[in-house]
């Protein structure tokens, strides 16, 4: 049974401009968009999440972060609120459905023990990356992201019952995404943990951060023993109701030649463009994938239920060297510098799901689920064994 509860947020100080503190979650922020947020103000959220740019064989980076979270709480730019709530997150999209999630916290539980599953398979250095900033900033900066296994019943209530209440934060983000906060009203609260106490919950977005939280909680618990560890920030959303948006992310590929690829495989010419083949692949859906290139475009059948499986086996064994990207202008960035792009169609909800309750998991960066929320808008503190839940 996942185990939700209401916590004391950290906050951005009452009056703060969230269009300056908020930004994207760490990991899908370029070098460009770095600078531009680094430059927005002094206490935008990126100087906690990334922190300054050194050399990677330091830790100080780690320590500015603890040191400089800790002094924006001293100081007043942060904080600490005086009751338990739990949050309703909505995204509207341009020409897009608005989608919504509730905030809370969630008692963690070892992949494979209990209601909490993932979808994707995890790579080392990200978790040790996120480990070494939990231990010097004892805090959830940011929420990880779960979808409930099957329809809560709840989201559209919660939805409903903020109509009309002003938010706690109202900021519109990149590809013009508003993205809005409410507290929900308390008689919500203990009617959310029941709706999610009676779901599995699917890691959405945040496997790296999720193995990572658990490893911090094993290190604090074997020192100290129970405490605000045992739980993480948690945004939960309902697959159907105000349900999540899935991407593709697609793969830009060096050392493994196209013609390789075309001999290996059932391909056909595409004659359309570059901005064409997202289209087609995405009308298609699994078992097609699109590949460009320096010397053309072409569809390749799979047939395959899931085409980043498919993938993954062609290139494993070679010395190809994979990145992802989702920005049509990044792939055509990538064929200038004569790689080979791989064009990849969404994966429906209810794959990701069906594939989690049964134990698989997807190769890294299969999905891309969106909007992102913000990071700045909630946070929790962890370093206070007394706890913080309601």
């Amino acid at each position: 049974m996942a185990n939700s509860r209401a916590f004391r947020a950290i906050r951005y100080a009452p009056g703060t401009d969230f269009s300056l503190v908020a930004g994207p979650p760490y990991d899908v922020i370029s070098t460009e968009l770095r600078a531009e947020l680094e430059g927005r103000h002094p206490a935008n959220i990126i100087h906690l999440t990334l922190g300054p740019r050194l050399p990677e064989e330091t830790d100080d980076r780690y320590r500015d972060s603890g040191e400089r979270f800790r002094s924006w709480l001293a100081e007043g730019v942060l904080v600490r609120e005086d009751q338990p709530s739990v949050f309703l997150y909505r995204f509207d999209p341009p020409d897009r459905p608005p989608s919504a999630a509730i905030i809370c916290a969630l008692e963690l539980e070892r992949l494979g023990e209990g209601d909490v599953l993932p979808h994707e398979r995890t790579m080392p250095v990200p978790k040790a990356d996120r480990l070494a900033l939990m231990r010097t900033t004892q805090a959830n900066l940011e929420p990880l992201w779960f979808v409930a296994s099957r329809p809560l019943g709840i989201v559209s209530k919660a939805v409903d019952a903020v109509a009309g209440i002003q938010p706690e934060a109202d900021v519109t983000g990149m590809e013009n995404v508003r993205h809005r906060l409410w507290r929900l009203p308390k008689e919500l609260m203990h009617i959310t943990e029941d709706a999610i106490g009676d779901a599995k919950l699917v890691i959405a977005d945040g496997h790296h951060r999720y193995e990572t939280a658990i490893a911090y909680r094993d290190e604090r618990t074997a020192a100290e023993g129970p405490g605000p560890w045992d739980f993480t920030l948690a945004m939960i959303q309902d697959p159907i109701d105000f349900g999540p948006i899935l991407r593709p992310i697609h793969r830009v590929v060096s050392g493994y030649p196209v013609e390789r690829v075309i001999e290996k495989s059932r391909a056909s010419r595409f004659s359309g463009t570059l901005q064409d083949l997202p289209t087609r692949v995405a009308s298609v859906g699994s078992g097609t994938i699109g590949v460009a290139s320096g010397n053309g475009l072409w569809t390749i059948a799979t047939d395959a239920d899931l085409d980043t499986l498919w993938l993954a086996e062609m290139l494993e064994g070679s010395d190809a060297k994979v990145s992802y990207e989702h920005d049509l202008g990044q792939l055509e960035n990538a064929i200038s510098r004569e790689e080979v792009v791989f064009v990849l169609a969404p994966i429906a909800i209810e794959k990701v799901t069906e594939m989690a309750i049964s134990g698989e998991r997807m190769p890294p960066k299969t999905t891309l689920f969106w909007p992102k929320p913000l990071s700045g808008l909630v946070m929790r503190d962890l370093a206070n064994r007394g706890g913080d839940l309601g």
